[in-house]
């Protein structure tokens, strides 16, 4: 019998097989950590698009409920009211083809309360007498949830100033007819502002006597500031103009 003798085969040893092992584990746990960076800078990219778009939404609902302000005369000459805590005005309803008293009107305040921004909305109403109380109602410590109207945590803040724009100047919404503080025209102009707790507080404003300007304010600029968490540092500036100022106008 013959026996044929095969040729060494050459092959890996224990040693180099670890060796590979040990590359591709490495390997693999590189490339597991690129992957969960990336998963955290996405899901950090769609948290700061999701408060950008909160801020956004916000700030077009405030542009909304202004530009569709419907001065009361009866209720209030100015329109607009800050009495340091809440902002209120009527707007006019949403309903479709339908203006004025006809379609309903609705009352619309804005405050700030334990660090977050709401959006107070009473129902449509159509009557004198259910609007004044609508109009009570918006200024209450608590203000309920009206039936068909809503009350909205719309925004984390940690502070709103308002200043208004009005006799060719920047005044404090809460002067007086007779002594009028005016402000200067500077985006970066301090003026009166409440504090967390409700208080008002200013900086460069002078005090505001008793009472309030009856006169329509032509331009409204609105001041926030968020909290550490928000997507913005800073402060930031908000203007809304009346749709129907005109320069001409005397």
């Amino acid at each position: 019998m013959t026996f044929r003798r095969h040729p060494n085969t050459p092959g890996f040893t224990l040693i180099e097989v670890l060796v590979a092992l040990s590359l591709l584990a490495l390997l693999a746990g590189m490339g597991w950590q690129g992957i969960s960076g990336l998963l955290r800078a996405r899901e950090h990219t769609q948290t700061r698009i999701d408060a950008v778009a909160r801020v956004q939404t916000t700030l077009a609902q405030w542009h909304a409920d202004l530009d569709a302000l419907q001065i009361v005369p009866t209720l209030d000459p100015a329109g607009v009211r800050w009495d340091g805590r809440v902002l209120r005005w009527v707007r006019r309803s949403v309903q479709a083809g339908q203006v004025g008293m006809e379609g309903g009107l609705q009352v619309v305040a804005w405050r700030l309360e334990d660090g977050v921004w709401h959006r107070w909305l009473s129902a449509p109403v159509r009557t004198p007498g259910e609007l004044q109380q609508a109009w009570q109602s918006a200024v209450l410590p608590a203000p309920g949830l009206p039936v068909g109207g809503g009350d909205w945590a719309v925004q984390p803040l940690r502070s709103w100033r308002l200043v208004y724009f009005r006799g060719n100047a920047w005044t404090n919404p809460l002067s007086s007819a007779d002594s009028a503080a005016i402000v200067s025209s500077s985006p970066g102009a301090k003026v009166s502002s409440p504090s967390p707790t409700g208080q008002t507080s200013s900086s460069n404003v002078a005090a505001a006597p008793a009472g309030q300007v009856n006169t329509p304010p032509d331009a409204i600029r609105l001041v926030i500031e968020f909290g550490p968490s928000a997507p913005f540092a800073g402060p930031l500036t908000v203007d809304w103009l009346r749709p129907d100022w005109s320069v001409a106008r005397p």
